[in-house]
């Protein structure tokens, strides 16, 4: 466990006290008495002391403890309809290239802005994420299926319940594939970050194909 640099202040402090009085305090009484009841007055004055480095440094390890359990709970929603479901038309022409807008909620108990999420979606669908950022997105294969990985460096800092928009997550459909693209479309996600095991969740495309020839 480390500790900041004003509770080792602390500590050193309070160790510093205990031996000062371990000590001093027996010849702070007075001269005409006993060696034995001297030391009897050391040993009370090191015993309580040392309670009080060990009640502080409890004190400490309960804040440490407080600290380490203050933790973000990141999910991916749509900002159309502000939660993992959305509905789009597919159109059998060339090209169409979907522009979904993204909101990150934060529903844990503290403030975060470094994160990984990474999308699994199908290679169909060409995935990308909108961002101009220098290396905020990363792309690698997963069998049929592409990993988009957007990273999130302190750029959008996610607050208490509050949303955040993110890059726009990017799907193109083309004519070629237009029998491939099922009615629904389910696009697992991981979150990743100082946290112990990534936050998962998925958002939900349903698909209303038009017949050819539609505009």
């Amino acid at each position: 466990m480390s500790f900041s640099k004003k509770q080792i202040i602390v500590i050193v402090i309070a160790s510093l006290v205990t031996v000062a009085l371990a000590i001093g305090l027996p010849f702070l009484s007075k001269p005409s008495d006993d060696l034995i009841p001297k030391f009897a007055l050391s040993q009370l004055a090191f015993s309580v002391v040392a309670f009080f480095i060990i009640f502080t440094g409890l004190i400490l390890n309960l804040i440490q403890l407080r600290k380490s359990m203050a933790k973000p709970k990141l999910e991916v929603i749509f900002t159309k309809t502000n939660n993992s479901e959305i509905t789009m038309d597919i159109l059998p022409k060339t090209e169409d290239r979907q522009h979904l807008k993204l909101f990150v909620i934060n529903k844990g108990n503290a403030i975060t802005d470094l994160f990984q999420i990474d999308f699994d979606i199908p290679m169909i669908f060409n995935p990308t994420i909108n961002s101009n950022t220098v290396n905020s997105v990363h792309h690698h294969a997963n069998g049929s299926n592409r990993i988009v990985s957007f990273i999130n460096k302190h750029e959008y800092v996610c607050f208490v319940n509050i949303t955040t928009s993110i890059p726009s997550l990017v799907l193109d459909t083309h004519e070629e594939e237009y029998e491939k693209y099922s009615s629904h479309l389910v696009i697992p996600y991981k979150i990743f970050g100082d946290w112990a095991k990534p936050h998962e969740g998925k958002l939900i495309i349903t698909y209303n194909k038009k017949y050819k020839g539609a505009s």
